[in-house]
């Protein structure tokens, strides 16, 4: 893949500050969205309900999915939530937060469900306390 900033765009990524993350299978991409969503959370302005409610709300979700205590209903929530802060947001901050996110849905779908659904983390990451849940 070229990295310019038209092909990261067509993938569904960004060229921020030029900086890049490389993992391997040993990641957890539920871990790595929660990751990002903490930063972004921390970052807010908090000028705006979008983002300031918003990626708290989908941090919430997230570090339930990676213990273990979610449901399918929970997925579907942090979609619609991250569709509202995208749109919504004022800064671009709050339109990027959900990418992390989107990103990982779109490529990686199948450690979501694997935690929801089975309550294993197959990277060894996430603590899954809280057991299957559907």
């Amino acid at each position: 893949m070229t990295l310019d900033y038209e092909s990261l765009v067509a993938v569904g990524s960004i060229m921020g500050s030029g900086g890049m993350v490389v993992m391997d299978d040993t990641s957890c991409m539920v871990e790595v969205a929660r990751y990002f969503m903490d930063f972004c959370r921390e970052e807010s302005c908090g000028k705006c309900v979008p983002c300031r409610v918003g990626t708290t709300q989908m941090y919430m979700l997230l570090t339930k999915i990676t213990e273990g205590r979610a449901t399918l209903a929970d997925l579907d929530a942090l979609e619609k939530l991250g569709d509202m802060v995208r749109s919504t947001s004022l800064c671009g901050l709050g339109q990027s937060a959900p990418n992390p996110v989107f990103s990982t849905l779109r490529y990686f779908r199948d450690e979501y469900l694997e935690h929801i659904e089975a309550g294993v983390c197959s990277a060894g990451v996430c603590s899954m306390s809280g057991g299957a849940a559907s």
